[in-house]
């Protein structure tokens, strides 16, 4: 028995946070979207594409500092992500971002934390500490600045969300 689609991100997130605010991709000073915002961008349109509900650049009032680059939801199971580059300090910031956001404080421990990347660098550098903290990290090497995620791309980033949410275990 599957259960109906119960609740949106915007509520489940309402269910969690006093207020938030949407704020879109990251951006520069002078309010335009930055090389970070740009591939926020290609991963969240690869999301939305497939009919996903996702939000993105949401801040949390109560938690200054916090920003969560995406939320999204498939089916009643709700997914954070951090999506980096690879400057030099951003996954462990990253890691730190998502383990912050899924805080009972927060969005509590059934939120599923994810980590996407574009560098591949990232990877090594954090995969030890990605699992032990259970954030799922996702390698898009394929990115090109400013362009759309191909096709295949897109349905391997789509894919690999969708089967952890499903299979991941309760914590």
């Amino acid at each position: 028995y599957s259960m109906p689609t119960l609740i949106s991100t915007s509520e489940y997130l309402y269910a969690h946070l006093d207020e938030f605010e949407e704020t879109g991709f990251s951006k520069d000073e002078k309010g335009r979207i930055n090389e970070g915002g740009l591939f926020e961008k290609s991963v969240y349109s690869a999301i939305k594409s497939r009919n996903i509900d996702v939000l993105a650049g949401i801040r949390p009032k109560n938690a200054k500092g916090l920003e969560i680059d995406l939320v999204f939801r498939v089916d009643n199971q709700v997914g954070i992500a951090e999506v980096k580059l690879g400057g030099s300090e951003s996954g462990k910031r990253g890691l730190d971002q998502l383990k912050m956001a899924g805080e009972q404080a927060y969005l509590g421990t059934y939120t599923a934390q994810f980590m996407i990347v574009a560098a591949t660098k990232l990877i090594g550098d954090n995969q030890a500490l990605a699992n032990q903290r259970n954030i799922k990290v996702i390698p898009v090497p394929e990115y090109r600045e400013g362009q759309p995620l191909s096709r295949s791309v897109a349905d391997r980033v789509v894919s690999q969300i969708c089967n952890h949410l499903v299979a991941r275990p309760n914590p």
